[in-house]
């Protein structure tokens, strides 16, 4: 979403964007100084933009945090993920390449003065990304591949429902929809979904009830909405699955369909950005090529995570955030999870759809 809708100013280094961090109280009506569509709204703060997205945007964010419990619930949520595939055991990866974070813009004179301009990465890694991956535990685990009953429906099969490029309308059949209601049954049966769930309820952010939860989480996530003027995007489809438009790919935060496509051929590992990310060792951000086309110039992931962990996270994150400032676009949160900063960043499409929520 941020590759759209963020506001430019152009002779400024995006890795120095400058955000105006305006102390207030946490009200229904906060403080803007921009329109809107122009305002990060952060727990404890009003941070407006007044440069481009930059992926050390948060750094320069005080890491100030109104709800500690949210820090208790997402290393909870992680204790509970008995799906994830465990890094250095069930998944191994080979994150050569190293990129500097400032190689993703270059000076430029333009007419006399100096510009800082997008400087598209190169490939930078020579192997792939993912040397071992334990398909055995992939394919078995539940929430990823169906087990003899049809109650359970996966994750995988959910991708070639979708088509990636946003000027096509996404179709929608029946048995689309039945793909869509048999994931989301499956996920909310896990331990990680059903400590959401009552973290919610407790907190009277959704209405109780199995029915209400999942009818939630369909609106939320399946619901469609436009890109370009046409009908061709969700939640789910931007952040888990990913998209693409001219030369680049949009959304794509989730681990598992990186890992599909580069070993059908079809995704180009270019090589990863340093950063200290404490204990949580599964949190890595990279650039790459899909579809042969679509650039991907930084995006982070959680490596080895079960899809309801991160359905789950930016549920509970996204609702927890709009239930402060209801009236918001893009909300950001720093967080904590086993000892390591999490920064994570959510847009409102309305006021029960989703856009997009992933790592910083």
């Amino acid at each position: 979403m941020c590759e759209s809708s963020k506001p430019q100013l152009p002779h400024s280094p995006p890795v120095m964007a400058t955000l105006s961090i305006m102390r207030n109280a946490i009200s229904a009506n906060p403080v803007r100084v921009l329109p809107p569509r122009h305002s990060l709204h952060y727990l404890g703060y009003s941070a407006i933009y007044t440069g481009t997205c930059s992926p050390t945007v948060f750094d320069l964010v005080a890491r100030h945090l109104l709800y500690p419990d949210l820090e208790d619930l997402f290393t909870e949520l992680w204790e509970l993920d008995a799906n994830r595939l465990e890094l250095g055991k069930d998944l191994i990866l080979d994150p050569q390449g190293t990129r500097l974070h400032n190689s993703m813009h270059k000076l430029v004179e333009i007419n006399g003065s100096s510009s800082y301009v997008p400087n598209p990465p190169k490939d930078n890694a020579p192997k792939p990304l993912f040397s071992y991956v334990n398909k055995t535990r992939l394919l078995t685990s539940p929430t990823y591949q169906g087990v003899a009953s049809n109650f359970f429906v996966a994750f995988i099969e959910l991708i070639p429902s979708y088509n990636p490029d946003i000027l096509v309308n996404e179709t929608v059949s029946s048995e689309k929809l039945l793909a869509q209601s048999k994931f989301i049954t499956a996920v909310m049966q896990t331990a990680v979904m059903q400590k959401v769930r009552g973290y919610l309820e407790e907190r009277k952010l959704i209405s109780p009830g199995e029915k209400a939860f999942k009818e939630l989480l369909f609106q939320m996530w399946f619901r469609s909405y436009q890109r370009r003027k046409r009908l061709s995007s969700s939640a789910f489809e931007h952040v888990f699955l990913g998209e693409g438009r001219g030369s680049q790919t949009l959304g794509f935060h989730y681990w598992l369909p990186m890992y599909l496509h580069e070993s059908e051929g079809a995704l180009d590992y270019f090589g990863y950005y340093e950063q200290r990310r404490g204990r949580l060792q599964n949190t890595l951000s990279v650039a790459f090529m899909w579809n042969a086309n679509w650039l991907k110039k930084y995006a982070t992931f959680m490596f080895g995570t079960s899809p309801e962990f991160d359905l789950g996270l930016y549920t509970v994150a996204f609702l927890r955030m709009k239930s402060t400032i209801p009236s918001g676009f893009r909300y950001a949160l720093s967080l904590r999870v086993m000892n390591s900063r999490l920064a994570l960043q959510c847009y409102q499409i309305d006021e029960k759809t989703l856009g997009s929520c992933y790592v910083v």
